[in-house]
C-alpha cells in the first residue's frame, strides 16, 4: 500500500506511589489474553493462550492452544495452515505453496515474540529493535533505536514515544495532549488510546464492522481478531518499478533504488561513490546526487591540492592533524603539512619542506636562492617583518653600506636614490658587468668608472680612510652623489 498507516503505541502512566498503573488490556478491547505487561496478545499461541482479555496462560508440552483459546491434548502432529487453505500434519518442512509461520507472529499487533513474551521492539528498552537488545544507560528506546532524550523538549522534538511535559520541559512516556499521539489516537489520562469510533485491534486503532471484528485499514488484513501487516513486498502484490527494490513497512511499502544505485524508483542511475570511494581516496568523502557528477569532500584538517585530499593548516599555528607533519606557509594565510626537513634557520634552502619545523622557505627574487627563517602569524622579532606568513628581514630600511648591517643573510646594503637601503642580494662578483644596484654581492655596488658611464661593473665598497682599503691598483674613490666611495 503507498499510504503509510500509522500504528498506536499504548502508553501508561504509573499511578500514584504505591498504586499499580491502570491496566490497557481487558475484554473491553482485547479479543485475545492479556501477557504479564498487560499487553493483547492473539491468545491462540501455546504460551500465550486466552481469550476476551483474560490472563495469557502458556499450554503444557502434552497440549497446545486451540482456535478457541483454550488449552487441549495435542494431535499426532502440529496443523500448519497454508495461504490457500490447505494443511500439512508432518513436522517437516511445509509443502510447495506454504509458508513458514515468522518470528512473533503470534503476537498481537506490531509486538514481536520474545522467550514467552510478546514485546513492542519500537519501545522496550530491553529488545529495543530486536529480541535481547538492551539500550545502555542513559538512552531510552524509541521507535526501534536507543536515542538521547534532549534536555529541553521546548526546543527540541522529543522522540515519536515520548510526549513534552510543558511544565519540566522532559520528554516523559506517555501524552500530554492528542499531538503527542500518533494516526488516530487521542490522549487520555496521560496514555494515548484509540477513539472512542475506533476498535484497538492489537496496536492498530481501526474501524470495526462489528462489537467484536475489525476492519482493518489499508495495509493490513484481519487475523485472529487482529490488524496483521500485509507484506506486499513478500506477496509480490506490490507496485515497484522493475529497476528497483521493494521494501515491506508497517502498513505500506516503498520503493527505492537497489544498492549501488541512487535516484527515485524508476529513475535510478549509478552511485558513482559506491565504488572505491568514487575515486576520492582517503581523507574525502564522495558525494553523488542525482542527474549530477560526484562530488569529494575533503575531511576536517584537509583540503584539495589539485590531486587528493593533503593535511592543510593555518601557517605558523603548527596545527596539522598529523603531529608528525609539520605545517608550511601555502598561498591566502592558509598552510601545507609536510614533513619536516633538517635545515636550520638563516641556513640556505630551496624549498618549505628542507626547513625545520617552523620554519620556511624564503626564496630571493633576483638570486633564487632562499633562506630558512620563522614561521609566523602577526609579529616577528627586530630587523624582521610577518610577510607571507614568514618572518622576512624588512626591506627598504636605512643601513649602513661599509657595515652591511641589514638582517637575513639574503640582504644587502645598496645605494638607491632614496640612500642606502636593504633590499635583496645579487650574486655577481667584482668586476662582473651589472645593470641594477643590486645585482652585485653583498659588499658590492654597480657602478661605472667614468663620468659618462659606458658600462658598470661591480665593485666592492671602501673606506677612504683606510689606506689599505683596497686591493693594488685600486683607489678608494667616491661614488658620485653619494656619500659612500668604492674600489675604482
Amino acid at each position: 500500500m503507498i499510504a503509510r498507516f500509522s500504528y498506536v503505541l499504548v502508553l501508561v502512566l504509573a499511578g500514584c506511589a504505591g498504586e499499580p498503573p491502570p491496566s490497557s488490556c481487558a475484554a473491553n478491547n482485547c479479543l485475545g489474553c492479556c501477557d504479564e505487561n498487560a499487553q493483547c496478545q492473539l491468545g491462540k499461541s501455546d504460551v500465550a493462550c486466552g481469550v476476551a482479555g483474560q490472563q495469557c496462560s502458556p499450554c503444557s508440552l502434552a497440549t497446545q492452544c486451540n482456535a478457541a483459546g483454550f488449552c487441549e491434548a495435542r494431535s499426532s502432529g502440529p496443523q500448519v495452515t497454508r495461504p490457500d487453505g490447505g494443511a500439512r500434519t508432518d513436522a517437516g518442512h511445509p509443502d510447495a505453496g506454504s509458508a513458514p509461520t515468522s518470528p512473533g507472529s503470534a503476537c498481537a499487533g506490531t509486538t514481536t515474540q520474545c522467550g514467552s513474551s510478546c514485546r513492542d521492539l519500537s519501545i522496550d528498552e530491553n529488545n529495543c529493535g530486536a529480541c535481547g537488545r538492551e539500550c545502555p544507560a542513559g538512552l531510552v528506546c524509541s521507535q526501534g533505536s536507543c536515542q538521547t532524550l534532549p534536555a529541553d523538549c521546548t526546543t527540541s522534538a522529543c522522540p515519536g514515544d515520548f510526549g513534552c511535559n510543558p511544565e519540566t520541559r522532559r520528554c516523559t512516556s506517555g501524552c500530554f495532549g492528542n499531538s503527542d499521539c500518533r494516526g488516530d489516537a487521542v490522549c487520555t489520562n496521560g496514555a494515548c488510546r484509540c477513539a472512542p469510533s475506533l476498535l484497538q485491534c492489537g496496536n492498530v486503532c481501526a474501524r470495526t464492522s462489528s462489537s467484536t471484528s475489525c476492519a482493518c485499514p489499508s495495509g493490513f488484513e484481519a487475523r485472529g481478531g487482529d490488524c496483521i501487516d500485509v507484506d506486499e513486498c513478500a506477496r509480490g502484490t506490490h507496485a515497484c518499478p522493475a529497476a528497483s527494490v521493494c521494501i515491506n513497512e508497517t502498513g505500506f511499502y516503498r520503493c527505492e533504488c537497489p544498492p549501488g544505485f541512487i535516484g527515485t524508483a524508476g529513475h535510478c542511475e549509478v552511485d558513482e561513490c559506491a565504488t572505491n570511494n568514487g575515486g576520492c581516496g582517503t581523507h574525502a568523502t564522495c558525494d553523488d546526487y542525482p542527474g549530477s557528477e560526484r562530488y569529494c569532500q575533503c575531511d576536517f584538517g584537509y583540503s584539495f591540492d589539485g590531486t587528493t585530499c593533503a593535511p592543510t593548516c593555518t601557517a605558523g599555528a603548527q596545527n596539522c592533524v598529523d603531529a608528525a607533519l609539520a605545517c608550511y606557509p601555502g598561498s591566502g594565510g592558509s598552510g601545507h603539512c609536510l614533513r619536516p626537513g633538517a635545515t636550520a634557520q638563516g641556513s640556505l634552502c630551496r624549498a618549505n619542506q628542507d626547513c625545520q619545523r617552523g620554519l620556511g622557505c624564503t626564496i630571493s627574487q633576483v638570486t633564487s636562492v632562499g633562506a630558512c627563517e620563522a614561521t609566523c602569524t602577526s609579529s616577528c622579532s627586530t630587523g624582521f617583518s610577518c610577510v607571507g606568513s614568514l618572518c622576512r628581514p624588512s626591506i627598504d630600511t636605512a643601513c649602513q653600506p661599509l657595515a652591511q648591517d641589514c638582517a637575513g643573510s639574503y640582504l644587502g646594503c645598496y645605494l638607491s636614490s632614496v640612500g642606502a637601503t636593504c633590499v635583496y642580494a645579487g650574486d655577481l662578483g667584482e668586476g662582473q658587468l651589472c645593470e641594477y644596484l643590486n645585482d652585485c654581492s653583498v659588499g658590492h655596488v654597480c657602478v661605472s668608472a667614468t663620468a659618462m658611464p659606458t658600462e658598470h661593473r661591480c665593485r666592492a665598497f671602501c673606506d677612504p680612510s683606510d689606506p689599505a682599503a683596497c686591493p693594488a691598483g685600486k683607489a678608494c674613490a667616491a661614488i658620485p652623489g653619494t656619500a659612500s666611495s668604492a674600489c675604482l
